[in-house]
């Protein structure tokens, strides 16, 4: 890449200048999204709040954790701080790994036209279900979450901004992307048919694929090559 200098000439852009566009570039994508988000979820707090049912618990709960995953990306995409250890060392270099980045977020998600039958709000087959497959999904949010919080200020995609080895990641290098496919999978569940099925089959390979680019881009960090030498497990402890 280069730039253009005064009388004709040109020279190449550093590495550090890099990376700091293709990172305002991430920022100018992701940031309006994660703050739309966040009013999303706040607003959702209200309606929820003034029109009460027996799962009042459960909606606050679920609307909470998403609130607490996008406000954490939040910070991430808006500063940058020495002390706090998040200074950007790389960005995704590959148009590849940007595709399926973007491909799960607006307005790209909504191109493929693929069945959704996925709904945390789902009801299941019947009260006792309900309540199960309702504190599974919650639990596999709490995993989502969580992992968000162990990022800390370090949260953002498409980035590498310094390896975070603590729980959850210290159980699998992708635990919110296997706890939210999984999610996925569990509400589907009463409505699944085959056009539903190969929909979230499509997410789940888009999924995999977010995983497989981030590790050849964090794989240019020695302290990711270690991190993986101590958790060798992609998704599921003990399997894969």
């Amino acid at each position: 890449m280069f730039c253009a200098l005064g009388g004709g000439e040109f020279r190449r852009f550093t590495q550090e200048e890099k990376v700091s566009a293709l990172f305002m570039a991430v920022k100018f994508f992701f940031l309006p999204i994660m703050l739309k988000f966040v009013g999303n979820h706040l607003s959702y707090f209200d309606r929820v709040w003034g029109n009460p049912d027996k799962y009042l618990f459960y909606h606050i709960f679920i609307s909470a954790l998403f609130f607490v995953d996008t406000a954490i990306f939040s910070v991430g995409y808006l500063f940058e701080f020495e002390k706090w250890n998040n200074k950007i060392r790389s960005v995704e270099p590959t148009f590849l790994g940007w595709f399926v980045a973007l491909a799960c977020y607006p307005p790209f998600n909504g191109f493929w036209g693929v069945p959704w039958g996925a709904n945390d709000d789902r009801a299941y087959w019947d009260e006792t279900s309900t309540i199960i497959m309702r504190c599974i999904t919650g639990a596999l949010l709490v995993i989502y979450t969580w992992a968000s919080v162990a990022l800390g200020p370090k949260a953002s995609n498409l980035t590498n901004r310094g390896i975070v080895g603590r729980f959850p990641y210290s159980l699998v290098r992708h635990p919110a992307y296997i706890s939210k496919v999984g999610m996925w999978w569990i509400t589907m569940l009463p409505v699944i048919n085959v056009g539903f099925a190969l929909g979230m089959g499509f997410w789940t390979v888009i999924y995999f694929l977010r995983a497989l680019t981030e590790e050849r881009h964090l794989g240019m960090d020695p302290d990711y090559r270690a991190y993986c030498e101590k958790v060798r497990w992609r998704f599921i402890p003990g399997i894969y």
